[in-house]
């Protein structure tokens, strides 16, 4: 008879089965009170999952580094493109802040980073024979999860073409797409990373996935004192090569661990008036120190339940009066 020419698809096992149960843990996650609304956009985000010779490592056939990634997007290849219109996402700027991987803003420094699409991996490609993994839209700060083909390393990569390692516990390894994404939902699950508003700016209104610690997480520091809670965390921004930090200031309200009253505390309210910062670098065993007036320019007026934003010119008015 005739030769029939087929086209024979490999799918290893045990990886399928780890993408399954991430996506699981995924979609778990999306529908609890943990998410909020936020849980349901990013829900909505997500395209069908693609076979092997419809994905972005169609033409790496029989590679075996590049299969955790295939059973990764067999499930779901990334969230809705940013390169056409979509009824789910019919608004640039709340399509960009839903980003599975989170983001943060320093200053005007933005971040917000997707599980990439084929079609926008595909527009997006760096050269130098690398794959897209994951993409920020954001114009300010380019910022792509690449897969290098002749390495097959996992990396960031910003606008100036410079690589850093995105994931250092799987270097080498077969398995390191999966590692990544499962280590990032575990800690998705584990209530470290939450859904903020205000990630991405004051005058954003949409939800973001914060990559800063939340509190109760064991990356970020939180002390009390008098009944006024400090959160210190920080997160690696390879992007603009620094390691950004946040410090969260806030009275704590009745029913709090820590709590006091006005009378306990000796005060209604407080004013931060200065600040004074110790940065520890612990792999250069470095100590850099913060000293002045405020925050940014800024004064914030505490008081249970929230706070009153004071700039340099009304800390001048109070002051003087």
């Amino acid at each position: 008879g005739d030769d029939i020419e087929v086209e024979y698809t490999y799918i290893n096992g045990p990886f399928f089965l780890r993408a399954a149960r991430l996506w699981r843990n995924v979609f778990k996650w999306c529908s609890s009170d943990d998410s909020g609304d936020f849980g349901e956009r990013l829900l909505q985000s997500f395209e069908g999952g693609v076979r092997h010779y419809e994905g972005r490592f169609a033409n790496c056939k029989l590679n075996r580094p590049f299969h955790s990634y295939e059973a990764i997007f067999a499930f779901c290849d990334g969230q809705l493109t940013m390169t056409r219109g979509s009824n789910e996402m019919p608004n640039f700027r709340e399509a960009s802040s839903v980003g599975f991987f989170g983001g943060y803003m320093v200053y005007e420094h933005a971040q917000c980073t997707r599980l990439c699409s084929t079609r926008d991996a595909v527009v997006t490609r760096p050269p130098g024979g690398r794959i897209v993994i994951g993409c920020n839209f954001l114009t300010r700060s380019y910022r792509v999860f690449t897969v290098n083909l002749g390495t097959h390393e996992l990396n960031t990569m910003n606008g100036s073409g410079h690589e850093s390692p995105a994931y250092l516990g799987g270097s080498g390894k077969l398995d390191t797409g999966l590692s990544w994404m499962e280590e990032f939902v575990n800690r998705l699950s584990k209530r470290e990373v939450a859904p903020q508003r205000g990630v991405l700016g004051s005058d954003h209104q949409y939800d973001c996935l914060s990559l800063f610690p939340a509190q109760g997480s064991s990356s970020a520091s939180r002390r009390v004192t008098k009944g006024i809670e400090v959160v210190a965390s920080s997160v690696a921004a390879f992007e603009i090569n620094a390691v950004v930090y946040s410090v969260r200031i806030r009275l704590l309200t009745q029913g709090e661990d820590g709590y006091l009253t006005p009378e306990e505390r000796g005060f209604d309210t407080c004013q931060l008036k200065s600040r004074h910062w110790r940065l520890t670098n612990t792999i250069q065993d470095e100590v850099d120190e913060v000293n002045g007036d405020g925050v940014v320019g800024r004064f914030p007026l505490l008081f249970e339940g929230g706070y009153r934003d004071d700039n340099m010119q009304t800390e001048r008015q109070m002051t003087a009066g």
